[in-house]
């Protein structure tokens, strides 16, 4: 019997463990390794990653300095400066201050985190909105255009003038906000870096969790919705009048469309076939629910047959429909033509929050 010799090499793979290394998914470093076949990690995790390896182990590396390694999943290489070379005094105190960074970050985040803008571009947006509302206030002739302006009154249904207002007060409050917490994060930073011993940034930790966070929120609460004019019954410059006006028109206008839209199909030229079917139904009605030969009533008849109604009943149901529509444009025009004469005279800015309010009653 023959019996087969296998190479030495062979022998060493065969016996060799096959080792489940965890290392950090960002730095590669070795958290963990196990020659275990039945290891199995937690799964909800995902700040490591799990690697097989065939191979032994670097010299002198165990699961209590292991973290001195880094393993690329095909080697390991030993980390340059490793923390054991740091004395423990000074891993301790970098541990703190980076700590006493992260709360110092985290406080002046949430303090301004409320006054930062919710959209992307937010901050051109503000910047625009400042610069209107600045050019606005101060008077500037000419035809200049406030669309930013604009809007914010037209949504908020205040006068310009007032939105000016609001626009600056806010911007002033943001300005003072980041302003002060700039003061106290450059305190507080130049503190933590300065400090040389744990009794330090213990001290340094005390302030910034008892006085810091109280000190901030309570300078920082500053009513800035302050929009009600002081004199309303005094007359309007003309240049401010002028875009009031403006501002009213686009709510006019607004209000308007929202009353009509509710009457207008999304499909195009949907009134011409309603008022052609009008005007078959009128020939039904006339002639007590009987379609004259004399023209072709299909368009109505498709009608009748899928509201389920018999064609006098279809033809009532159209001509309805069309008084309906016929009777908001009327209602809605002359509310519009009796609302731009009051804007035209419109001369203060009493005037405006009455016309303004009239809008809105539609």
């Amino acid at each position: 019997m023959k019996t087969e010799i296998q190479p030495a090499c062979a022998k060493d793979q065969a016996s060799r463990p096959t080792y489940t290394i965890v290392t950090q998914v960002k730095s590669n470093r070795v958290v963990y390794f196990t020659d275990d076949p039945d290891y199995s990690p937690p799964m909800e995790e995902d700040w490591y990653y799990i690697s097989s390896y065939d191979g032994e182990l670097p010299r002198g590396m165990s699961l209590s300095n292991c973290w001195r390694w880094r393993f690329n999943g095909g080697g390991f290489s030993e980390s340059k400066a490793t923390r054991h070379d740091i004395p423990s005094a000074q891993r301790l105190l970098d541990h703190n201050r980076k700590a006493l960074f992260g709360i110092l970050k985290e406080k002046i985040d949430l303090l301004r985190a409320k006054l930062a803008p919710s959209c992307r571009m937010g901050t051109p947006v503000r910047q625009e909105k400042l610069r209107e509302a600045t050019a606005f206030l101060a008077g500037e002739e000419g035809a200049a255009e406030y669309p930013f302006l604009e809007a914010v009154a037209v949504a908020r249904h205040i006068s310009l003038a007032e939105a000016a207002r609001l626009i600056s007060a806010k911007a002033q409050a943001t300005k003072e906000v980041l302003g002060e917490t700039e003061r106290i994060r450059e305190q507080f930073a130049e503190a933590i870096s300065a400090a040389q011993t744990e009794a330090e940034l213990l001290a340094i930790r005390e302030r910034l969790l008892d006085e810091a966070y109280p000190h901030l929120t309570g300078a920082f609460a500053i009513e800035v919705d302050k929009t009600r004019p002081v004199e309303p019954d005094r007359p309007i410059s003309e240049v401010h009048l002028r875009h009031e006006r403006s501002r009213l028109r686009v709510q006019l206008r607004e209000r308007i469309n929202a009353k009509r839209a509710a009457h207008v199909s999304p499909y195009v030229l949907e009134e011409v076939i309603l008022r052609r079917k009008a005007a078959l139904a009128e020939e039904v009605i006339a002639c007590n629910g009987r379609a004259p030969d004399s023209r072709d009533f299909s368009l109505l008849e498709n009608y009748a047959r899928q509201t389920g109604a018999s064609l006098l009943e279809a033809s009532r149901d159209v001509m309805a429909k069309l008084e309906d529509i016929d009777r908001i444009l009327v209602e809605t025009e002359k509310a519009k033509d009796s609302l731009l004469v009051e804007i035209a005279r419109a001369g203060t800015l009493r005037d405006t929050r009455r016309i303004s309010m009239m809008i809105d009653s539609l």
